[in-house]
């Protein structure tokens, strides 16, 4: 999974090491390449990243993480340089899931 950054000036990426002691990561590129920055996902070893979104003032990411058990949605924000986990939302596997950010109203999220 991967997204634009509204503001054009990064992508976000999801990364998968493939190992059992190496969590998921969430990356930074800027246009030309070059890695700025990275996170680590919290969850279970087999979990997956299924999609990655900016909300539209570039300020949230939202993350949608798919386990064996529950699906969840991460909010992240940067302050600093540091990526901080702001929400987490489980979802039973029966919902599937899905959302976006609205596109005019940057703090809502619709499930």
């Amino acid at each position: 999974a991967m997204d634009w950054i509204p503001t054009g000036s990064r992508i976000a990426a999801a990364c998968c090491m493939c190992t059992e002691q190496t969590p998921l990561r969430v990356m930074f590129f800027e246009r030309n390449g070059l890695e700025r920055g990275s996170f680590d996902v919290d969850g279970p070893s087999e979990a997956l990243v299924e999609a990655i979104r900016w909300n539209c003032n570039s300020e949230l990411l939202a993350v949608l993480i798919r386990c064996e058990n529950w699906d969840a949605i991460q909010v992240w924000c940067c302050s600093n340089y540091h990526w901080y986990l702001k929400q987490e939302r489980r979802y039973c596997k029966s919902d599937q899931v899905q959302f976006f950010w609205g596109p005019e109203k940057p703090m809502q999220l619709i499930t």
